[in-house]
């Protein structure tokens, strides 16, 4: 899947893929697509690298997106200090 594909998804869609996929690389096109409703639940899922975290904490605005990455292990501990000064 390339980052063309997963915009033709339904909202439904990429959300699903959010919360299932264990490839990083899809975690990684989600992480750096306009839709934050897939961010939420990417950074939800245990899967999403540290790389695509932050990826995702740079490339959106949104506060439940903010949060949802604060909940995520895999943050790396640059960008959680990041965004709890942020926050």
């Amino acid at each position: 899947m390339d980052a063309e594909s997963f915009k033709n998804l339904t909202l439904d869609e990429q959300i699903k893929l959010a919360l299932s996929s264990k490839d990083p690389k899809i975690l990684d096109i989600i992480a750096r697509s306009d839709c934050d409703a897939a961010k939420i639940y990417a950074a939800r899922n245990k899967f999403t690298s540290g790389k695509s975290l932050d990826i995702m904490a740079h490339n959106t605005t949104s506060r439940t997106v903010f949060e949802s990455l604060l909940g995520n292990l895999n943050l790396l501990p640059s960008t959680r200090a990041k965004l709890a000064k942020a926050s």
